[in-house]
């Protein structure tokens, strides 16, 4: 009586498979000095996690796109896909992570526009950079690419998947 449609089960796998190879395509794009062209590609990602409700992969995607966008000069698109994560994650009440996305953008934009070591601003303790141990290139759950310095740590050796959520042991 209350079964799930078949066809929903066929689909899903396929949607992953493509959102994989597209994170993928993304990351690629970054190391090879293409972050523009990343950044386009995560904001579109962002889009259709947004079509389809998924608000805390739009907001990942976002966040993604914002450093992208940094990385390539583009500050204006930097700033709007910021502003979207942050407020993805703070609609989601996953404020520490709003606040540390926050962080990390405003110290990558600091650092593009004084060409030197981030300063913090008056009055405010510096934020440190967090020691993290090595973890696995992909989630082990959905396949999704991992960078240390992306997610988020729930102690020393065990970090949050931002696509799926899944905990992850360091190496």
């Amino acid at each position: 009586m209350f079964r799930r449609r078949l066809q929903r089960r066929i689909i899903r796998p396929q949607m992953e498979s493509s959102l994989s190879a597209q994170m993928n395509q993304a990351e690629t794009l970054i190391s090879s000095g293409q972050p523009a062209q990343a950044a386009q590609l995560y904001a579109r990602l962002a889009n259709e996690a947004e079509l389809i409700h998924h608000p805390r992969r739009a907001g990942s995607f976002y966040a993604r796109a914002a450093h992208a966008w940094l990385d390539g000069q583009n500050i204006a698109q930097a700033r709007v896909c910021a502003t979207k994560a942050v407020s993805y994650y703070n609609q989601l009440g996953m404020l520490l992570r709003a606040q540390r996305f926050q962080e990390r953008f405003d110290l990558h934009l600091n650092s593009l526009q004084t060409e030197n070591a981030p300063v913090s601003a008056p009055g405010q303790p510096p934020v440190q950079a967090r020691q993290t141990k090595p973890l696995p290139t992909a989630c082990p759950q959905c396949g999704a690419p991992l960078r240390a310095d992306e997610v988020e740590w729930a102690d020393e050796s065990t970090a949050e998947c931002d696509f799926c959520g899944a905990m992850i042991r360091a190496e």
